[in-house]
């Protein structure tokens, strides 16, 4: 108890009193205060036994509660930790199953005009983006060529689709 501390006993007018530490292993966590036994009976030496037994339990509750309180914040901190990698993971997969869906559309494709477009709108979901073109170059001639646009409505098909660019 830190100096000037004993004022509470003086303000409140206590007759007797027993303070006891609230200790756990070796470190101090507090004080148990009790005072005024009816009849101005005095306390022996088996009270201070019994309060400090009791003050030690008290102590012990405490720091299990701080415990406690830490495992919980570490808790919901691994919780959060495993729900951002949860969602990571389940991007990822989405964005591997976009990828093997336009895997199989290239290798199952017999219509190269719409296989090409059904690409394009995967990429397009892969890559988050809002349109896709997919342009082919010719070894032949050293140009390219737009094969596929998605959204279709946004290409203008006539001035675009298949052109060549030098």
């Amino acid at each position: 108890v830190e100096e000037g501390s004993s004022s509470l006993v003086l303000e409140e007018s206590i007759r007797n009193a027993i303070a006891v530490p609230l200790k756990y292993r070796s470190t101090i966590q507090g004080v148990l205060v009790v005072s005024d036994r009816p009849e101005d009976a005095y306390f022996d030496q088996n009270d201070i036994e019994r309060l400090t037994i009791l003050a030690n339990q008290i102590a012990a509750g405490l720091e299990n509660v701080k415990l406690y309180s830490t495992i919980r914040s570490a808790n919901s901190r691994l919780e959060e930790e495993v729900a951002r990698r949860t969602q990571d993971l389940n991007d990822r997969v989405e964005e591997l199953t976009l990828l093997l869906e336009t895997s199989r559309m290239i290798s199952d494709g017999l219509d190269r005009d719409a296989s090409l477009t059904d690409i394009a709108a995967t990429m397009t979901r892969a890559a988050n983006v809002t349109t896709c073109r997919i342009i082919s170059y010719r070894e032949s001639d050293g140009t390219l060529s737009v094969d596929a646009a998605y959204p279709v409505r946004d290409f203008d098909w006539d001035s675009g689709l298949g052109q060549n660019i030098p």
